[in-house]
């Protein structure tokens, strides 16, 4: 059974060579006849981190759980990995999908076995799966890990274990849904580091959905705001973040370095460069701070 392109409300767009997902004009209504998506547009470039931002409720999780096969579209065209995605398409596992919430992800007596378990799926051998988990734990500095029991892992160490499952299927794609959310700052920058380390040595592209707007602004190359299941804007995170109208829209905020920009904009004379990241911001008051001693 094919999903349904003739109901779609937007035209169709060519799939590009470098494309690793592209989507046209999904929708997804829930069997309880609940409406989540609205004529959604993404696409997901080779070595980029995308970011998918809205508030709780805008449809990011639901979009992502799209882009690995999860969900089904009822309405228009997704292609991962350039094959179109069908009714009929499983799991795509180039996809690799870190949820919200790792204890559902991560439930095997042992870290080890947790990993492992994917490749074992995926029709490895116990000692291929093994390799195959040691190399995923390994590449994130999680290796210590293996014999622990996972019940008893910290939430930031959970989060770890789900990454590597994922990493040990040898995706193309990770997805990662709030990837830091109710994690202290330092396992939190953990994550982030790791993130950027799979786009960065590993040549891995990345989404996350959130609602961290600081994240975002540290992590994304682009951003997709949603709102009531609806794209409502992309580009670049310079343009995203001083478009407050698009952001209140969403129920966003401004990351703090953004704020702090344009607050201190108001009383001096600053180089119109829109710093997005803390470093940019620091480097930009520094050139300030040095002029007004001269």
């Amino acid at each position: 059974m094919s999903i349904n392109r003739l109901a779609s409300a937007c035209d169709f767009h060519e799939v590009k060579e470098d494309e690793l997902i592209h989507v046209d004009c999904i929708e997804h209504t829930y069997p309880d006849g609940t409406s989540s998506l609205h004529n959604v547009c993404f696409s997901l470039f080779k070595g980029e981190i995308v970011a998918i931002c809205g508030s709780n409720g805008a449809g990011k999780s639901t979009l992502i759980e799209h882009l690995n096969g999860l969900l089904k579209p009822s309405v228009g065209r997704l292609v991962v990995l350039q094959h179109e995605v069908t009714q009929k398409t499983g799991i795509i596992s180039e996809v690799g999908v870190v949820f919200q919430d790792a204890d559902s992800q991560v439930f095997a007596p042992t870290v080890i076995d947790d990993v492992m378990f994917g490749p074992l799926n995926k029709g490895l051998s116990k000692d291929e799966a093994r390799k195959a988990a040691l190399d995923a734990l390994e590449s994130i500095q999680a290796a210590h890990l293996m014999k622990r029991i996972p019940y008893f892992l910290s939430k930031g160490e959970k989060r770890l274990v789900a990454i590597a499952g994922v990493l040990a299927m040898d995706p193309k794609v990770i997805v990662a849904d709030e990837p830091t959310s109710d994690l202290d700052p330092v396992h939190s920058r953990r994550i982030e580091s790791v993130l950027v380390d799979l786009k960065t040595n590993y040549g891995m592209s990345v989404v996350i959905a959130t609602h961290d707007m600081d994240l975002a602004a540290r992590l994304a190359d682009r951003i997709y705001v949603l709102a009531e299941g609806q794209v409502i804007s992309e580009g670049k995170p310079s343009d995203i973040f001083y478009d407050k109208a698009i952001l209140k829209r969403a129920g966003l905020e401004q990351p703090a370095a953004v704020r702090i920009y344009e607050s201190i904009s108001q009383d001096h004379s600053l180089v119109d460069a829109k710093p997005v990241k803390e470093h940019d911001l620091i480097e930009i008051l520094s050139r300030v701070l040095q002029g007004a001693r001269l």
